[in-house]
C-alpha cells in the first residue's frame, strides 16, 4: 500500500509489524491520541496527536462526504483474493497433516458452540488460535492474558472468566501452563465451575523449538533448560481433584470428548496427546502452502 493509517498502539501481531517494516509504505500515519509514541519500529512518517473520531470526521468533510457503501479498489480486491486463496491452501495442507497441535486446535475451534468463551493460553495455543481460527457466522468470545512469566495463572484466570460468562467455557493451554497453575483445578472442583480445560500435551515447552536457542545448544541441554519435558500422566490430575478426565489422540475423539464435556456442565479435563515435531512440520507446510497464493 502507498499509505497506512494506524490508530493507537501497534497490533500484537508480530508478523504484521515485520511486514510493515519490510514493505515500507510511502506514508505511515500514526494517530496517537494518548501521546504514547506507539511506534516501536520507528516507521511512522507522521504522528498526529488528536481525537481519532474528530480526525475521521474532518477527513470525511474534506472529501465532501462519502456513502456508507463499501468501495472496492485494486489493492483491497487483491488483498481479499489472496487472503481467500491463502486460507484455502493452508486448510488443504492441514487436511492432510498428521494429528498435531494445529490440527487439534482447528478441530477444537470448529467444534465450539455458539456463544462459547474460549480462553487462549499463552505460548503456542494463542498463536495457533490466531493462525487457524476460520471466519464464520458463530459468535465466539476469545480471551487471554499475559502473566508475569507468560503462562502463570492460566487456569485461575480462565476459571474467573468462566464464572462471569453465561454459556459454555473452554480453556486451551499447554501442558506446562497447566502444571504451572495446577492448584486452579482445586478451585474448579470446589466451586463446580463448568470450565472444560483442553490441554495440549506435547511433553514440554514446544515454542522454544522455533527460537534460535534450539540450534545453538546441544539437544540434552535444550531439553533440560528449555523444553523441560515433564514425563507425567496429566490425567491423574483429574482424579486428584475429583474431576472427570479423558485422554484423546485423534481429531474425532477430541470433538466427541469436547461435546460430552460441555454437555455435562461441570469442570472437565481433556488431555490431547500430540507430537510436537509433527506440529512444527504441519505449521511449516501450511505456511509454505499459503505463501504460494498470488
Amino acid at each position: 500500500p502507498d499509505v497506512v493509517v494506524r490508530f493507537g498502539a501497534m497490533p500484537t501481531s508480530k508478523a504484521y509489524r515485520l511486514w510493515l517494516e519490510r514493505t515500507t509504505p510511502r506514508h505511515q500515519v500514526l494517530v496517537d491520541p494518548d501521546s504514547d509514541w506507539a511506534d516501536p519500529g520507528a516507521t511512522a512518517s507522521w504522528i498526529v496527536r488528536c481525537d481519532p473520531a474528530a480526525l475521521c470526521q474532518a477527513v470525511v468533510r474534506r472529501r465532501g462526504g462519502e456513502s456508507d457503501a463499501p468501495r472496492s479498489g485494486r489493492f483491497s480486491d487483491g488483498v481479499g483474493r489472496v487472503d481467500r486463496e491463502a486460507t484455502q491452501r493452508a486448510t488443504r495442507s492441514l487436511d492432510t497433516a498428521r494429528f498435531s497441535e494445529p490440527v487439534a486446535v482447528r478441530a477444537l475451534l470448529r467444534a465450539l458452540p455458539e456463544g462459547a468463551l474460549l480462553w487462549a493460553g499463552n505460548s503456542m495455543p494463542v498463536r495457533d488460535v490466531d493462525a487457524w481460527l476460520e471466519p464464520g457466522p458463530s459468535a465466539l468470545r476469545v480471551l487471554g492474558h499475559r502473566g508475569a512469566n507468560g503462562i502463570d495463572g492460566t487456569l485461575s484466570s480462565a476459571l474467573g472468566a468462566s464464572a462471569a460468562h453465561r454459556g459454555p467455557s473452554v480453556l486451551l493451554c499447554g501442558d506446562l501452563a497447566m502444571l504451572h497453575d495446577l492448584g486452579g483445578l482445586l478451585s474448579a472442583s470446589r466451586f463446580a465451575l463448568p470450565l472444560v480445560t483442553v490441554v495440549l500435551d506435547n511433553g514440554g515447552g514446544g515454542i522454544f523449538s522455533m527460537l534460535p536457542v534450539a540450534e545453538r545448544i546441544g539437544s540434552e541441554d535444550f531439553d533440560r533448560f528449555f523444553r523441560t519435558p515433564h514425563g507425567l500422566d496429566l490425567e491423574r490430575a483429574g482424579a486428584l481433584f475429583g474431576l472427570s478426565a479423558r485422554r484423546v489422540s485423534d481429531e474425532a475423539s477430541l470433538v466427541a470428548a469436547l461435546h460430552e464435556a460441555l454437555a455435562a456442565e461441570r469442570p472437565g479435563l481433556l488431555i490431547v496427546e500430540v507430537d510436537g515435531d509433527a506440529g512444527w512440520a504441519a505449521r511449516r507446510a501450511a505456511v509454505a502452502a499459503a505463501g504460494g497464493a498470488a
